[in-house]
């Protein structure tokens, strides 16, 4: 099994593969397999790419090919093996006959990765990985320890470094008057602090700082680990997640310590420094000297927002878990069984932790321990206040799909039918109505619903299950024609308000940044969780499980104030986290352990072969010397005892 800190080093060379695949084209350009097409090359370094635009012929099989093995979907044999039955089977073209010939022509597999990899990803862009020394947890005589050792990360100055030598930072992040237009609408940000805005305001647009969001999430790779992967991107890129999602570190959460993430935090911390300055030092943070990029300049850039899941910002920055008494790390909501004097329940604008939700100056003082905000040592101008609550966690896979499973839930109840089945069947039928009646696209539908994606029995609370975020987020309009369509009851009333306004917020989150409505957007919020509390109090008043009120239920609200300044959608993690599904895809397929199960099998196949190989050589040695007492002596003892006759006579 490939060891735990080597791991990460593999992972930081894969992602110059993941940003590397586009030099092999975009087969999303190409409509059919032999279309010429013409493409504007950002990679200055490729063979084809000396001219502004290249016209090139290719198989669109080729690249899908390519952009897979990048992403650790196939390996390098099977891009050979289908590029070879894809040429006999009459997809006959250069590109395909190129791979086709990896490894000469498949005869010698063990250089097809090589082969593969000098034809397309000779020249990556990613940096050199920055090896760092930390406590990492090490298996020694079977036991797990901990001790000294190194792993590696990509550090985001690296980064900006490679690209704009490269001519690619351009492609990396977005344009000048863009990030003008951003930096004009944060001057009232409490974020801004004096110096960034001297800077803003004393800089023409080309020098503008970039702004940058860091990433991290947790993810599992084995049945018994997960991978912790920090990554980060241009705040205002507009570029698929291929294209702008850059790796910073992949560990397995199994290799880290309390201390890992401290002292990985610190080195980020000042490259960020580094980032901000716009200069490499001679000496680097340990006080060693820097050979490589060495008073080298580069692009100012700042970090700005730190995106993730509740989980990682509890485990990284201190915030209070979904179980704790006090479970809001923005105000001191409670939720208390009896005798509460603040609870996160209550909605209503008069509630009483509202009067204790902290000012910016009191937050950031509370979370000023983390490396990454810490006065003197930290990231330039990042603070508490860079933590932004997501879109996706917090509302499409929180409230709403809570939202959704009660509504559905409910509804479900009211249909006619002798059994739960039955009724779930006339659900799901009035479902594929409500569809067809607002237009959706079939590729942004739920499949037909089964009862555990809704609630195995009536004593658990509905919610939507092994569901997309986006797709939870397309059915909000086909939940408001459920609704609709049943709202006799003055429950059914009170759904069809909240689902009305629930599509409202989407609505209004689909608007460009420049024109971010923040008052109607905490509006709707604010209209939404008062007719979803209604429906709770009602439903607990029946004796009913519905519409489940969850820390994210209170968080909502906080999302909602903390969006003043900024569109929620430059800080949501749909791209994120479709970047963490390739780096644990890859991770995994890094791993001889690929899970638990299989290596049990693989145990248990190889001692299976042991003793069969055994009982061989037990079976072998009994025939032989059944044969040998059949046949009598062997050829060497009959010569032997031939000798010996003749030196007797």
């Amino acid at each position: 099994m490939m060891g735990r800190a080597s791991l990460a080093k593999v992972l930081q060379w894969q992602a110059g593969k993941q940003n590397r695949y586009q030099q092999f084209l975009t087969a999303k350009k190409l409509a059919s397999p032999l279309k010429t097409a013409e493409l504007d090359s950002p990679w200055p370094r490729l063979n084809w790419a000396g001219q502004p635009k290249v016209k090139v012929k290719l198989g669109w099989t080729a690249p899908a090919k390519v952009k897979k093995f990048s992403i650790g979907k196939l390996s390098a044999l099977e891009v050979q093996e289908v590029a070879s039955a894809a040429v006999k089977s009459g997809a006959d073209n250069a590109e395909m006959r190129a791979l086709q010939g990896l490894g000469g022509m498949g005869h010698a597999r063990g250089n097809v990765h090589r082969d593969l990899v000098r034809k397309y990803f000779s020249l990556l862009l990613s940096p050199e990985p920055w090896e760092i020394q930390c406590p990492l947890a090490v298996k020694q005589g079977g036991h797990r320890i901990e001790k000294e050792a190194s792993t590696h990360m990509l550090l985001p100055h690296l980064w900006v470094i490679e690209a704009q030598e490269n001519n690619f930072l351009g492609n990396l992040c977005c344009k000048d008057e863009e990030i003008a237009a951003f930096w004009k609408s944060q001057m009232k940000s409490p974020q801004m602090t004096p110096e960034l805005k001297q800077v803003i305001k004393t800089s023409q647009p080309s020098q503008l700082p970039v702004p940058y969001l860091l990433h991290g999430d947790a993810a599992p790779f084995t049945e018994v680990d997960s991978i912790q992967v920090l990554s980060f991107r241009c705040l205002l890129s507009s570029k698929a997640v291929t294209q702008s999602q850059m790796l910073i570190s992949a560990l397995p959460k199994l290799a880290m310590t309390k201390e890992t993430c401290k002292r990985m935090m610190e080195v980020l911390a000042w490259s960020w420094q580094v980032l901000w300055d716009g200069v490499v030092p001679k000496k680097d943070k340990a006080g060693d000297p820097i050979e490589k990029h060495r008073g080298k300049r580069m692009r100012k850039g700042v970090l700005w927002s730190v995106s993730g899941d509740l989980e990682w910002f509890a485990s990284e920055f201190g915030f209070p878990y979904s179980a704790a008494n006090m479970l809001c790390p923005f105000c001191l909501a409670d939720q208390f069984k009896e005798g509460s004097p603040r609870p996160f329940t209550d909605f209503r604008a008069t509630a009483a932790w509202r009067q204790t939700t902290l000012p910016p100056a009191k937050l950031q003082k509370k979370f000023a321990g983390h490396p990454l905000f810490r006065g003197g040592g930290g990231a330039p101008h990042a603070s508490a206040l860079s933590i932004k609550l997501d879109i996706l966690h917090v509302l499409d896979l929180g409230v709403a799909a809570y939202a959704h499973g009660s509504l559905l839930w409910s509804i479900m109840e009211e249909l006619p039918g002798a059994s739960r089945a039955v009724r779930l069947a006339n659900l799901n039928q009035k479902v594929v109505e409500a569809y067809d009646k607002v237009g959706l696209e079939a590729q942004k539908r739920m499949k037909h619903l089964s009862l555990s994606d809704l609630a195995e029995t009536a004593e658990e609370y509905p919610c939507l299950k092994h569901v997309k975020g986006a797709k939870i987020r397309y059915f909000a309009p086909a939940a408001f024609e459920l609704a609709k369509e049943f709202n006799e009851t003055k429950s059914g009333k009170h759904r069809e308000a909240l689902a009305k306004q629930l599509v409202k917020v989407y609505k209004i989150l689909g608007s460009s940044w420049e024109y971010w409505d923040f008052e109607a957007f905490k509006k709707a919020v604010d209209d939404f969780m008062a007719h979803y509390s209604w429906l709770a109090a009602n439903a607990l008043h029946e004796g009913l499980h519905l519409w489940s009120l969850v820390q994210k239920s209170h968080v909502l609200l906080h999302l909602a104030e903390q969006s003043k300044f900024m569109h929620p959608c430059l800080n949501w993690t749909y791209g994120s986290e479709s970047f963490m599904g390739w780096t644990v895809q890859i991770g995994g397929d890094l791993t001889h352990m690929r899970t638990a199960k299989f290596w049990c099998l693989l145990q248990a196949w190889k001692k299976m072969m042991c003793k069969e190989k055994m009982m061989g050589k037990e079976k072998m040695r009994g025939k032989e010397k059944a044969h040998k007492l059949k046949k009598g002596p062997s050829v060497k003892k009959k010569a032997k005892n031939l000798k010996e006759i003749r030196c007797a006579n």
